[in-house]
């Protein structure tokens, strides 16, 4: 789901333990850095590694896992477009796992949150998870790493598994809004479950972009969502003032159109407008990956329908 780039051919360092009845392999992996899409957020990658480990077991079992660390730098400066309530917490920045030889489906790894009062000194980070089981060895060389940002991000924070066994459900977007000033634009959208050691999850992914409209149509949208405002009242009177993005709910049915779970997804995105009427000079980017629980339904999924919705909270 991401446009990763090219990694720099590198040749693999790589180590081979056993001890009793494991045997891990380890292997140093190239990190693709979304040098664009973190610069325009405010980061910078000072360092980074990444190294994919395997245990295998004499009984043929086969356990991935990610390691990552480095170190981020946070620009104030180069964060000109802002897309929330405030700059006290900058975008989070994201880790997307993927091997094109398990799966056609990426996983996050762990995304990187701070205060900006954090990121006022280097940002040091240390992640470490399985994220595969498989019954047999995998190529190391096949997983890429890529670091990007979002200026909105939903995730879950669980295990980062790379999902195999997909088993899609169904899906439909529905754009239920009714206010012109924003639309949220989806680009890519897969909802489904997945395997991992005898376990079943669900999982949504989705990317897209916020399209904002007209100076006139933001001002429009704050009126009607502001009872205070007076009919008389100038732009200079009104400014600075955010306008919120719309929310997705998906709605999981059944076979019979039952209705079997609702999950809500609060992007926070806002769209700010100063003091002179400007408005970002740039397209707000947003990224989902929701787990859910196919396990706890009464029924299994037949069709999950994306709503895209005015914001309650406007």
């Amino acid at each position: 789901m991401t446009n990763n780039p090219a990694p720099p051919t590198e040749k693999s360092r790589r180590t081979v333990v056993t001890k009793d009845n494991k045997t891990r392999v380890t292997t140093e992996v190239v990190v693709s850095v979304d040098e664009l899409g973190l610069a325009v957020r405010g980061w910078e990658i000072q360092d980074i590694r990444a190294r994919v480990s395997t245990d295998r077991y004499r009984d043929g079992d086969h356990f991935h896992k990610l390691a990552i660390s480095g170190v981020l730098r946070f620009n104030s400066d180069d964060w000109t477009d802002s897309f929330g309530h405030s700059r006290d917490y900058p975008p989070p920045v994201v880790i997307v796992l993927r091997s094109p030889k398990l799966s056609e489906h990426e996983a996050t790894f762990r995304p990187i949150y701070v205060s900006a009062k954090e990121a006022n000194r280097p940002v040091r980070f240390s992640e470490n998870d399985w994220f595969v089981h498989t019954d047999d060895a995998i190529d190391h060389d096949d997983i890429t790493v890529t670091v990007t940002a979002y200026d909105g991000y939903e995730g879950s924070g669980h295990m980062p598994y790379i999902p195999v066994g997909v088993q899609p459900i169904p899906l439909e977007v529905v754009d239920e809004t009714t206010r012109q000033a924003i639309k949220l634009a989806v680009t890519e959208v897969h909802v489904f479950t997945h395997h991992d050691d005898g376990l079943t999850y669900g999982l949504i992914q989705a990317t897209g972009r916020m399209i904002v409209g007209t100076l006139e149509e933001l001002v429009t949208q704050h009126r009607a969502e502001e009872s205070w405002i007076e009919d008389n009242a100038k732009l200079t009177d009104l400014t600075p003032f955010e306008c919120s993005a719309p929310q997705l709910t998906l709605d999981f049915l059944d076979q019979s159109g039952f209705l079997l779970e609702q999950v809500s997804v609060h992007l926070d995105l806002q769209v700010p407008v100063v003091d002179d009427g400007r408005t970002p000079g740039r397209v707000a980017q947003w990224r989902i990956d929701e787990d859910f629980s196919p396990d706890d339904f009464s029924e299994p999924a037949a069709k999950v329908i994306m709503r895209i919705e005015d914001n309650a909270w406007s």
